[in-house]
């Protein structure tokens, strides 16, 4: 079992990498609160502006939207809709 931290660390930039931009300016702060061993797995709390870009990922997230609303495209051009939703 691991105990996350109530009280959050500063957030860091969390920018998406300038080549992988499509539209707009997004800036990302990341609040880590864990990270796996094997640096497969993060928890912490992500926040970014609007805008679009590809992304990469070779490791696990879990997701809970607290705020607004994205979309991810898959590589079939699939479009999945991310809002926030009442728990």
């Amino acid at each position: 079992m691991i105990r996350l931290n109530a009280t959050l660390c500063p957030g860091e930039p969390s920018n998406p990498p300038a080549d992988r931009i499509i539209r707009g300016d997004p800036q990302a702060t990341v609040q880590a609160q864990h990270e796996s061993a094997d640096g497969k797995f993060h928890v912490g709390i992500w926040t970014c502006s609007p805008g679009r870009w590809r992304i990469r990922y070779d490791e696990q997230e879990y997701c809970r939207i607290l705020s607004g609303a994205g979309a991810v495209i898959d590589s079939a051009g699939k479009v999945h809709t991310l809002a926030a939703a009442l728990f």
